[in-house]
């Protein structure tokens, strides 16, 4: 990068000049490219605005679907536009976000045509939510136990780039905030993001670690709610749409008497365990179709 250029050496610089009517033919043909450019610009946005209503409007048609065999009606329509629909990761986002909405409204099982209870309760009748505690900034070392913080909550595991920690001998004080593996967090300050929710599962190299103030750790009662279950409750729209109604994603704090105040439909445990093997099997299929759109995006921008 020239940081300037004076006359004499901008006049020195050699410049190919064509004949007066070869300039002429040269401006016309970039003039005629730049408008198919302009035009095909144009186009992709209305392509990319007729696409977004298209889809909500069929996606929308499954999530209003009233039984199992209404949904099977329903996603015909889909099935006929799907390689039109799903053409991009975004939309096959939004097809699995309306997975989860269907599978915990019991559609992609048989569960309602068999005749099986779903019960309504409060999630708080049925999880354990405990707050973190206010760990004191000056008891914070170079070495021991880390904290999980609200930073370190990611989307399915704990990301420890910023790690704050307290000496080990304050363990057995806290023991009550220490946490372990298969435990679930939630941060309660700023949960959901452009990413997503901020919700993480406690896995075995995290630990030691405990639970920092504004963030809730979710233990569900395995007698009635299965953790893989209320892992997908939570990621669905249920849970999102209740804590941010108006889905500005940024809404700035919950708390655990909200969450735990919150309504919820819950399937018999052999029919959670169904609906958890059928979520996953889907979501396998998404995320190889999102892979190979990427891939041929990649291709594309070559």
């Amino acid at each position: 990068n020239l940081a300037s250029i004076n006359m004499t050496q901008l006049k020195a610089c050699a410049f190919p000049l064509p004949p007066l009517a070869e300039q002429a033919r040269i401006v016309a043909r970039v003039d005629e490219l730049m408008r198919l450019c302009d035009d095909l610009e144009a186009k992709g946005r209305l392509e990319a605005e007729q696409h977004a209503r298209l889809l909500d409007t069929l996606l929308g048609t499954l999530t209003d679907s009233a039984t199992p065999e209404e949904l099977a009606a329903n996603w015909q329509r889909v099935a006929t536009h799907f390689d039109l629909l799903l053409d991009r990761p975004e939309a096959v986002d939004a097809f699995e976000q309306t997975i989860l909405r269907l599978a915990v409204r019991g559609l992609l099982t048989s569960a309602r045509v068999d005749g099986s209870e779903w019960a309504s309760t409060r999630f708080g009748s049925v999880v354990e939510l405990l707050n973190g505690y206010a760990f004191k900034s000056e008891w914070f070392s170079q070495v021991g136990t880390r904290l999980v913080r609200n930073i370190n909550v990611s989307h399915g595991c704990l990301d420890w780039g910023q790690a704050a920690r307290v000496p080990d001998s304050m363990r057995a004080e806290f023991a009550q905030f220490e946490l372990r593996e298969g435990d679930v967090v939630l941060s309660l300050d700023r949960p959901i993001i452009s990413t997503g929710l901020k919700l993480a599962l406690i896995r075995a190299s995290d630990l030691p670690c405990m639970l920092l103030q504004r963030v809730a750790r979710l233990r569900p009662d395995v007698a009635l709610l299965t953790r893989d279950y209320m892992l997908l409750w939570l990621e669905s729209d249920f849970f999102v749409d209740a804590i941010d109604p108006g889905r500005s994603n940024g809404v700035p704090h919950i708390s655990t008497k909200q969450v735990a105040a919150l309504s919820m439909e819950l399937p018999p445990l052999a029919e959670q365990a169904r609906i958890v093997a059928r979520v996953t099997e889907l979501r396998h299929l998404c995320a190889t179709l999102r892979e190979r759109l990427n891939a041929q995006q990649t291709v594309q921008s070559h």
